[in-house]
This record gives structure tokens, C-alpha cells and sequence, in this order.
């Protein structure tokens, strides 16, 4: 984001030789070509990334670079008028959902972990094995508990899966605390036995080879470090393998809609229990995002009455 503010700012007849810090970046006197630069590029409208370059170099001015406090006033002004109302899903997710109508198509994304499992399991134990299974305990994941990608990447065997204390319930469960959520949500979701048994085979098998025979409890290690693997190699990898699979357009992100939009779907109105899954603090975030999902519905009942009128007429 901060070089593409710098980008915008030289793009903007800035001098490069002006920008020696973080604090020169986010001086209002070259901030302000920047956000203009943005505000242009979406047709004189605002847009979210204006919103955030705006966000970003204010926590920078006040807290980092320490600007004095009219300054941070107008970046602070500049963040009150760019901010745009929560309206929900965009267009570009709506489109993507629209794929889901149909009931084969949604088996193809539940099926695809056993379907990259059985084509691991027919290669060579090796690391392109170990990547398509890797990929497989993430889809099987999402499709279980549809969490956030920078949560999903982080993910311990050992850390964030735990027994169900009951004696008579040996499930698993996957718990997230607050600290680690973006919205400081706590997130609990018991895990089904086979993505258990999935999750415990990749482990096992595959998760060694993709670590260098490192020992680490981490689901998506790094290839050359003890660290998590980068996010945007998961973030890359799934949308990627779910095309070349079943021709559809899937991120990572899209499983959480994906989750409401089945949910809601066989029950409909049940915003509750959709607030709870995704784990949104306000009910009202909740219905901006999936209320559109009622609308679908009452739409095709509506066509479902004018056809039985027009069986009807002779």
C-alpha cells in the first residue's frame, strides 16, 4: 500500500527526491495528490483505496512520524469524507455466487479434498504430492469453517485443535481466540471426524515433505523457515487448483459467502446463526452482506406462482 501511495504521489508531479521517510510520504501537502490521484483513476468517485492509503498514513502521522496535530486534523478529515457506508457484497462476489445454483455444482467444491487426495495418493510421495494435499486439508477446511485466509495460514495442529471435552463426543474442535481474529472474535467450530482423519493423514504423510522433514505442528509451513507459509502463496494456490479442477472462480475469501449462502438457503432468515459462523460482531453486518439471498428466493416464488397461473390458462 505505501508504494502505492508513493507510486501515486510521483505520479502526481511529486519529486522522489522529497520522499526520504515515512513521514515525508504522509505530509498532507503530497498526501493530498496521492488520494486525488485515486479519487481520478475511479472516475471522480470515491473508492476503497483511497479509504485505506488515507487510513494507513493516519495511524503513520500519529504515531509513527508524529506529525503535528493540524496535519493529522486533515489527513483525519480526509479519512471521515473518503470512508464509504458498509453496503455489502460487491458486485464481483454476487457474480461469482451465482455459479452455486445448481446442486452438482456445489458437490464439485465439496468433493474436490477427496479428489486431490486420491490424485496425490496416485503420484510419487514428493513435494507436488504434498502441495495438492496441502491444498486439500485448506478447501476441506474452508468448506468446515469458513475462517479468514491470515487465519486459515496460521493454523497449529497442536495450538488451535482440541478435544471435545465430553467423553462421549471425541470430535475434534478448531478454536480460534479472540487476540487472533481480525474483529477480536472468539471462533470455535467442531471439525467433522473425516476432516479430522484428512487433516491427521497430511500431517502424518505429506506436511514433512513440504518442510524440509523439519519437525513443526504448523498445517502450511514454510518451505525454508519455521514460519507459516506466505499468505499469499495460500491465498494464490486455492483459487488456482479450484480452477483447473472444476472451471469455477473460487477464492478463499468467497468460502465465507459461499458458507451463508448455503446456509441461508435451506434456512431461510436465520441471520443469527450466519452472524455466529462467520463471526461477525453486529447482526447488521450480517443481513447488509446476505439479505440480497431473501430477495432470490422471494423472487423465485414469485415466478413460481405466475407459472402456475400460466399452466393453469387454457
Amino acid at each position: 500500500m505505501l508504494r502505492r501511495i508513493a507510486a501515486a504521489e510521483i505520479l502526481s508531479g511529486v519529486d522522489p527526491q522529497e520522499l526520504h521517510s515515512l513521514a515525508d510520504l504522509v505530509a498532507p501537502e503530497r498526501l493530498k495528490h496521492a488520494l486525488q490521484f485515486f479519487f481520478d483513476r475511479n472516475g471522480g468517485k470515491q473508492s476503497v483505496q483511497a479509504f485505506e492509503a488515507a487510513l494507513l498514513c493516519l495511524g503513520i502521522a500519529r504515531h509513527w512520524a508524529r506529525l503535528p496535530e493540524d496535519q493529522v486534523g486533515r489527513i483525519a478529515n480526509w479519512v471521515k469524507k473518503l470512508r464509504r457506508p458498509n453496503t455489502g457484497m460487491t458486485e464481483k462476489n454476487r457474480e461469482r455466487l451465482r455459479q452455486f445454483t445448481s446442486r452438482a455444482v456445489i458437490l464439485r467444491i465439496l468433493r474436490l479434498p477427496d479428489d486431490l487426495v486420491a490424485k496425490a495418493g496416485k503420484i510419487p510421495a514428493g513435494v507436488s504430492s504434498a502441495l495438492m494435499a496441502q491444498k486439500a486439508v485448506a478447501i476441506a477446511l474452508l468448506t468446515t469453517a469458513p475462517i479468514r485466509v491470515g487465519n486459515l495460514g496460521k493454523l497449529d495442529r497442536q495450538q488451535h485443535f482440541r478435544r471435545a471435552f465430553s467423553i462421549t463426543d471425541r470430535r475434534h474442535h478448531l478454536v480460534i481466540p479472540a487476540a487472533e481474529v481480525k474483529n477480536e472474535v472468539d471462533l470455535e467450530f467442531p471439525v467433522p471426524k473425516r476432516v479430522m482423519t484428512l487433516i491427521d493423514h497430511y500431517m502424518r504423510v505429506y506436511q514433512p515433505l513440504i518442510g524440509n522433514g523439519r519437525a513443526s505442528s504448523l498445517l502450511f509451513p514454510g518451505r525454508s523457515s519455521d514460519r507459516p507459509k506466505e499468505l499469499s502463496g495460500l491465498r494464490n494456490s486455492i483459487p488456482a487448483v479450484i480452477l483447473k479442477e472444476t472451471g469455477l472462480h473460487m477464492n478463499a475469501h468467497l468460502f465465507r459467502h459461499f458458507a451463508a449462502y448455503l446456509y441461508l438457503k435451506a434456512n431461510p432468515g436465520q441471520y443469527e446463526v450466519v452472524r455466529q459462523l462467520l463471526g461477525h460482531r453486529r447482526i447488521e453486518t450480517t443481513i447488509n452482506f446476505y439479505a440480497s439471498f431473501e430477495t432470490d428466493a422471494a423472487m423465485q416464488q414469485f415466478n413460481q406462482v405466475i407459472e402456475g397461473y400460466r399452466e393453469e390458462a387454457p
